[in-house]
């Protein structure tokens, strides 16, 4: 286990809101997903989404386009098993991040929101409205906390 750090307690670090350690986890999980076969991907891959949506909410750009990125590779091997409707799940969540970015003034988001509307399908874009609700009902809730 040489040069590795302990992954419990990097887990335990991002469980208490350290972005550092969430982005170490992000990594790992990507190393990961990239060199095993799918169904470990797959794994991995949703596993790692839980700590990398709670970097994005609290980091930066890259934060959220890594979980642009682990959505988008989780939802292609899902459609490359025939599982259509998770693919479409993921891929809602996926655009609703990228409406995420749109809605802080990305431009190129908000272009990629316009290309998407016209190739995803209408099950997709249900899924990404919904998600979008739920975040803007999520930060309206933290901003009411404070």
């Amino acid at each position: 286990m040489a040069g590795r750090s302990n992954v419990f307690a990097r887990l335990r670090e991002a469980a208490q809101g350290d972005l550092h350690a969430q982005r170490a986890l992000v990594a790992r999980t990507m190393e990961i997903a990239s060199t095993s076969d799918e169904q470990i991907a797959f794994w991995a891959l949703n596993e790692g989404l839980v700590i990398a949506r709670m970097a994005a909410l609290h980091g930066g750009f890259s934060d959220v386009v890594a979980v642009i990125s682990m959505l988008d590779r989780a939802a292609g091997i899902a459609v490359r098993h025939g599982e259509d409707d998770i693919r479409s799940f993921l891929a809602g969540e996926c655009v609703a991040w990228i409406n995420y970015l749109a809605d802080r003034g990305d431009e190129n988001a908000a272009t990629r929101l316009v290309e998407i509307g016209g190739e995803e399908s209408p099950a997709t874009m249900l899924f990404a409205q919904h998600f979008h609700e739920l975040m803007t009902l999520g930060e309206k809730d933290a901003d009411n906390a404070v």
